[in-house]
């Protein structure tokens, strides 16, 4: 069956369609807001905009701001803000995703993804069985380039509110600083709790734990059913870790968010 569409399918509000950039600085509403560095060089040399275009400025605070650019140079430009727009595209309680450190790109595919399903918060682990293992220098470097892919994925896909990127920390030190409340889930396939079984998250949110490629060991597993962990199994494949942190966050929304 074809499907028409109507004019009104088809208007979308400008500022839906207009390329989003984030500004780590309060925006004026209405007023003119200045974009320096990498947010600058972006609008002019990447998506090589020109003065009159329209785009939508966020912060990370909420809500975000249409406007249009006035002055488009190779390390500054300025948008003049027409309104704030309050909408929120976030899940309906807290998300977090606490991961082992997977090799590079594996790593960067996780966090991008998570920012773009929706989670509040990624927690990077290092487990006993972790292949990737990062001095303090080392990871905060890694965190920072995390955040800054964040920033990109959250440009993307609307999201007005940037996922939490933490400090990596140890497995064990981060299970005994107490992961949280809610809804604890370890996804591992010797697991005989499929995840549809499970209940829905309460109103204080979900956390979904993701082993290293090798997976968790026994003790581990052990440790994090002891703290609250439910043990859930996705069925009789064994996904990798990328694989495992994409499903994992998709599986629960489609479960149990309608947004």
């Amino acid at each position: 069956m074809s499907r028409r569409y109507t004019k009104s399918m088809l208007e979308i509000p400008l500022h839906r369609r207009a390329p989003r950039i984030y500004v780590d600085a309060p925006i004026p509403n209405p007023g003119v807001v200045e974009l320096t560095g990498s947010a600058a060089r972006h609008v002019g040399a990447v998506l090589r905009l020109k003065a009159g275009a329209a785009v939508t400025v966020f912060n990370g605070r909420g809500g975000e701001y249409p406007g249009e650019l006035l002055t488009v140079k190779k390390q500054q430009a300025q948008v003049r803000i027409r309104c704030h727009d309050a909408s929120e595209r976030e899940a309906p309680w807290p998300v977090c995703l606490a991961l082992c450190v997977s090799k590079g790109a594996k790593m960067d595919l996780s966090v991008q993804k998570a920012t773009e399903l929706g989670a509040t918060r990624i927690q990077p682990l290092i487990g006993s069985r972790s292949v990737v293992r990062l001095d303090s220098l080392r990871a905060a470097r890694r965190r920072q380039h995390w955040s800054e892919i964040v920033i990109s994925a959250s440009e993307q896909c609307g999201r007005n509110r940037l996922t939490e990127i933490a400090p990596v920390m140890r497995f064990e030190e981060w299970l005994a600083s107490d992961p949280g409340a809610g809804l604890k889930l370890v996804f591992t396939p010797q697991a005989d709790l499929p995840l549809g079984h499970c209940e829905s998250p309460p109103a204080t949110g979900i956390c979904l734990l993701i082993g290293p490629e090798g997976g968790f060991s026994d003790p581990e597993l052990s440790a994090a059913v002891a703290r609250g962990f439910q043990a859930v199994t996705f069925g009789a494949r064994t996904l990798r870790a990328e694989t495992a942190a994409i499903a994992g966050l998709a599986a629960v929304l489609a479960l149990w968010s309608q947004t």
